[in-house]
């Protein structure tokens, strides 16, 4: 059952961070229970699937983009929530700069989704 699941993963996936998480998965898995077996392949085909769809995005730039865009965003949030030292004066970004990010990270989701749809899922 491992070795169905690795091969599958071996054909499947590009990224080699993905290769390696299947297999930790499967090198931590230890049953022969059918619903782990299914569970370790729904893991490879989701993100072969997962793959395709960042790989098409990403000829434009746009997942770079999201990720670029979500950690400023978590840069941003932290800041704000995590403030340790009173007595400090704690900067925020313009409402219109925050609009401005949520805006580009919406329309960069809604693609995301649209692109997953087309995938059917």
């Amino acid at each position: 059952m491992d070795d169905i699941v690795l091969r599958c993963a071996k054909r499947c996936l590009k990224s080699p961070a993905n290769k390696k998480f299947i297999d930790k998965t499967v090198h931590n898995t230890n049953s022969f229970e059918y619903e782990a077996f299914r569970k370790m392949l729904m893991m490879v085909i989701g993100l072969a699937t997962l793959e395709k769809i960042e790989e098409q995005l990403e000829t434009t730039g746009k997942i770079s983009a999201l990720k670029g865009y979500l950690v400023n965003l978590k840069r941003s949030r932290n800041q704000a929530a995590h403030t340790h030292t009173k007595g400090t004066l704690t900067t925020y970004d313009a409402p219109s700069k925050t609009k401005y990010n949520f805006d580009r990270i919406y329309a960069l989701l809604t693609e995301l989704d649209a692109e997953l749809q087309r995938h059917n899922c």
